[in-house]
């Protein structure tokens, strides 16, 4: 996970450069601190990227959306 956020870093860094606009995830089952994906999420968009996540994969029964898919902002 914490490749993940060094990729949110990068993009961060690099997304000017080659015009990136958009961060898409699909992290199934994988779990981050609650902070440190919220960071990775927040400081993004305040930056004007669009951060995406995949509802996920567990479905279709109850609370088997992805609590990455229901960030406030």
């Amino acid at each position: 996970m914490l490749t993940a956020l060094e990729g949110f870093d990068w993009v961060l860094q690099n997304r000017l450069k080659y015009g990136i606009r958009v961060i898409s995830n699909s992290w199934g089952r994988a779990r981050l601190r609650a902070d440190d994906r919220q960071r990775g999420e927040q400081d993004r968009h305040d930056a004007g990227l669009v951060v995406v996540f995949a509802a996920g994969n567990d479905g279709p029964g109850l609370n088997t959306l992805s609590p990455y898919c229901v960030a406030p902002w």
